[in-house]
């Protein structure tokens, strides 16, 4: 199963952490896998290319592992992800035995 971890700090989502693996199909052939990696990887560009923040990301795709923080989240910021964290729910509505949404506040 996909996990998948939405930070908060009290009003704004400030990272996100994405580890293991869908198992819905054999590597390669993945659907889950693929729409999860696609939508976290976007939302690294929203940030990162579109609104030039400050990110700090770490990633091991054999682990199936990603890590994302923003340095001075914003409005701009939070959109993106919330967006993200949208997509990501939908998506486990229609294969809850291979993801999982979960919010984590800090503080």
């Amino acid at each position: 199963m996909i996990k998948i971890i939405i930070k908060t700090d009290e009003d704004k989502i400030i990272g996100y952490n994405v580890f293991g693996h869908a198992n819905f199909a054999p590597k390669g052939k993945d659907i889950v896998c693929s729409a999860v990696s696609s939508i976290t990887q976007t939302a690294i560009l929203g940030l990162n290319e579109v609104l030039k923040k400050n990110i700090i990301f770490e990633q091991d795709i054999s682990l199936g592992f990603l890590k994302v923080m923003v340095n001075n989240p914003d409005k701009d910021s939070d959109l993106i992800i919330r967006t993200m964290a949208l997509a990501l729910e939908r998506l486990e509505k229609i294969y809850p035995q291979n993801i999982s949404v979960k919010y984590n506040k800090l503080n």
